[in-house]
């Protein structure tokens, strides 16, 4: 028999052993955003870029006052040379000279062709029966019934000594047509019919005085004209001298 002592102990059952496992890196961590402005506030957003800050209000504004004065000044009118000057006071004169025309065709008519017959007693008896027609259209041509007289007064002048100059032009232009020339046409139509009317022929003596003494005035306006201009030359208005009547002084 076998010694119990010698006996060896059973052992005990052992677990079995694992193969080792193969370690696999973590994915790295995403980084942290930014800390954001004070106060809170989300930071910079990966692939978006912040436009830049605009300007301030106040330099808006300072832009946009330049640009309002470069406008501005660019609209103001250039001052303009003597020449240029005359070239516009001389448009006026023949836009004058233009409306004045059919009055003065009109009064010389009537002493040609009516009142120097009359005072010599050549009148023919055909042209005493029409006198009255002719003469009623030649006192609407000395008239503001005449589109050219009423345009006349309403001419627009510029803003300078010349200007002032084609004011007074205008007003003496005025004048001759519509009071001289027209009581002189009515004077020489009352001598058609009654020859020796005394109170027509005086007043047709002062409308010739009249008609002369504008004539004068508006030659002197336009001399003072060309002065403001330096000498610059000027076109005349084209009032005609009328031959003053003799039968007044009978």
């Amino acid at each position: 028999m076998t010694d119990p002592s010698s006996r060896r102990a059973p052992r005990a059952p052992q677990a079995p052993v694992e193969a080792p496992v193969e370690a696999h890196p973590l994915p790295p961590l995403p980084p942290e955003p930014a800390a954001g402005p004070p106060g809170g506030g989300l930071g910079p957003i990966p692939g978006f870029t912040r436009p830049a800050p605009g300007r301030p209000w106040y330099k808006r504004w300072a832009l946009w006052v330049v640009v309002l004065a470069a406008a501005i000044i660019a609209d103001l009118p250039k001052p303009q040379s003597d020449t240029q000057k005359a070239a516009v006071v001389a448009a006026v004169l023949k836009e004058i000279s233009t409306d004045v025309h059919p009055c003065e065709y009109a009064v010389s008519e009537a002493f040609r062709t009516f009142y120097d017959p009359v005072t010599h007693d050549t009148l023919p008896a055909a042209s005493r029966t029409f006198a009255h027609q002719y003469l009623s259209q030649d006192q609407q041509a000395c008239s503001f019934v005449n589109t050219g007289i009423f345009g006349m007064s309403t001419i627009t002048v510029p803003n300078s000594a010349a200007g002032r100059q084609l004011s007074a032009i205008i007003k003496t232009a005025l004048e001759w047509c519509t009071s001289d020339a027209n009581g002189a046409i009515a004077d020489i139509e009352t001598l058609v019919t009654q020859p020796g009317d005394r109170a027509a022929l005086e007043d047709l003596a002062t409308r010739e005085r009249l008609l002369a003494a504008d004539r004068a005035a508006a030659v002197r306006d336009i001399r003072a004209a060309e002065a403001a201009l330096d000498g610059l030359p000027l076109p005349s208005i084209g009032l005609p001298s009328l031959p003053h009547p003799t039968a007044s002084s009978s």
